[in-house]
């Protein structure tokens, strides 16, 4: 037996038929999206409302979806399907879906959906059966006519207007054809919206937001220079403060960069309400050419953004080193500039672990001893980094002493040891860290290595210095309790080999014996046999 003859099954022993889903779908509509004219005709036979209403969603996210029959129809392109709804079953041909927000027939009609679709034949049909073409539907007060100039179909656009679109028409957020026409990849509809309401070139939608704004904000070349050609005001800014050359630094398209450049280039240096440049909002990690196009054509590099920080401390965070060493070429006061954090060109780059920008920094006179506003140096981020050279670097420029605590009891060593750091570790101890430091808590270096979780460290900790093997912190944790504690048997193991005193108690009354009690796991009791009796 096939789906189909499951379902006739079902319907012929009684199955509800007006059934509906959770959105309020019927089987009907599901039926029209999933089946056949014939399955549908059956339904409705046997009494399915025709005229009920639900959602159906067709996209993951649940954005877009159908809400009544003749919306399915059309949205499957099922031309048999729609002409029994329409001419035999008699339905309004200008039906609305429901809408989903407001669970109301308040929705699309079947011809928004078919002109979205850019289906021709079933816009003709439906036009031909008295689709009222300027008809508003949804929530954003769409007509078919403002969806139409949105897509590419030019031949679509110029049916509904032959047949009486209102070309004034606007949605509720103010949007024109015109408008809408931008994001059209046909230029010729746009050049047929300016044709038919030439006036909408600078009518703004809400927020202030003109086509113009929209050419220019989704790179669209060909389209702003129709609308430039068609006398688009270039000096309107958005009510959000943008203005052209800002929005083409947004777009992250450098050709439209220069193309508005070229038209208004007194906006090179003009100011965001946040105090931002274009120079300044260029995400340069994406876009670092129109960087350099602004740089090369006269931008100011002396102005910072509202956290005081220049170009070439976002240059840095952005790991551009070519237009890093450009700025310092053409600006070199900037070299040691802090935002308000503090932050210098310098800091930045170390904590982005960008070694060669470090490097070039140093080279070109960066001050090592300045700290960002949270007690950070050169030197004590350098210890992080995933290059030892940066620690290296740091050591050979920085006057900073390696044996001053950053805090309470917390020494650079003890900062190498907690974060894993092994290399960093030895080249330390190398220019001198003293190794007998303790933290705030009584921990030794060889507590810190159990916390990195790196066995390897831990071994060359403790190897180093075996005086730590029983040291125990002020909570009277040893290092083979913490190890236990922290569930890492092989750090444990090695401990025992080397001759840690298994009778020690921590402040809770436990040793190792109590802990193996406690935990019971294989492990440790094949390492309590085999160290308790030595």
């Amino acid at each position: 037996m096939n789906e189909k003859e499951l379902v006739d099954k079902l319907i012929n022993d009684g199955a509800d038929v007006s059934a509906v889903d959770s959105n309020g779908a019927t089987t009907l509509m599901w039926a029209a999206l999933y089946s056949d004219l014939d399955l549908v005709k059956k339904l409705i036979k046997k009494k399915a409302d025709i005229n009920a209403k639900g959602i159906i969603y067709f996209n993951p996210e649940k954005t877009s979806y159908y809400g009544c029959l003749m919306d399915v129809a059309v949205g499957k392109n099922k031309m048999d399907m729609l002409k029994y709804f329409i001419e035999e079953k008699k339905l309004d041909v200008n039906d609305k879906g429901m809408q989903k927000e407001t669970k109301t027939a308040i929705g699309w009609p079947a011809l928004m959906f078919a002109v979205s679709l850019e289906n021709e034949e079933m816009v003709n049909y439906l036009i031909s059966k008295g689709a009222n073409i300027n008809l508003v539907g949804g929530l954003e007060k769409n007509t078919a006519g403002l969806i139409a100039f949105y897509k590419n179909n030019i031949q679509i656009c110029n049916k509904l207007i032959a047949k009486g679109l209102n070309v004034k028409q606007v949605d509720s957020s103010g949007a024109t054809i015109v408008l809408n026409s931008v994001y059209s990849s046909n230029i010729e509809v746009m050049k047929l919206a300016i044709k038919k309401y030439k006036e909408a070139v600078n009518i703004p939608s809400q927020g202030n937001w003109c086509p113009i704004h929209a050419a220019v904000y989704s790179g669209k070349k060909e389209q702003f220079q129709l609308l430039v050609k068609s006398g688009a005001n270039t000096k309107v800014i958005t009510d959000a403060g943008y203005n052209l050359l800002q929005l083409a630094v947004l777009s992250n398209n450098v050709e439209m960069v220069k193309e508005v450049f070229a038209l208004c280039p007194e906006q090179l240096n003009v100011k965001h309400k946040d105090g931002q440049t274009p120079l300044l909002m260029t995400d340069i990690e994406k876009a670092p050419a129109i960087a350099g196009f602004l740089i090369s054509h006269g931008a100011d590099l002396s102005i910072a953004d509202g956290s005081e920080r220049s170009i070439l401390n976002i240059a840095v965070d952005a790991k551009n080193l070519e237009l890093v060493k450009k700025i310092c070429e053409l600006f070199p006061v900037l070299i040691n500039k802090q935002s308000k954090t503090g932050r210098t060109p310098l800091l930045i780059a170390v904590i982005r672990d960008n070694f060669e920008i470090a490097e070039y920094l140093c080279s070109k006179g960066a001050d090592v001893s300045l700290k960002d506003t949270s007690g950070t140096s050169f030197f004590s981020e350098s210890i992080f980094s995933s290059n030892i050279e940066m620690l290296k670097l740091a050591l050979e420029k920085s006057t900073e002493e390696i044996n001053i605590a950053w805090g309470e009891n917390w020494y650079p060593v003890q900062a190498a040891v907690n974060k894993a750091k092994r290399e960093q570790f030895k080249l330390l101890i190398k220019y001198g860290a003293k190794t007998n430091v303790l933290t705030s808590s009584g921990q030794t270096l060889l507590h810190l290595a159990i916390l990195s979780k790196d066995v390897e460290l831990t071994k060359e900790v403790c190897n180093l210095f075996p005086e730590f093997l029983n040291v125990q912190s002020k909570t009277g944790r040893t290092p083979l309790i913490s190890a236990i504690i922290e569930k890492n048997m092989e750090m444990a193991e090695f401990f025992c080999s080397k001759g840690a005193d298994l009778s020690l108690k921590d402040n809770e009354g436990d040793n190792f014996e109590s802990l193996v009690k406690y935990y019971n796991t294989p492990a440790l009791l094949e390492m309590f046999k085999k160290y308790s009796k030595k």
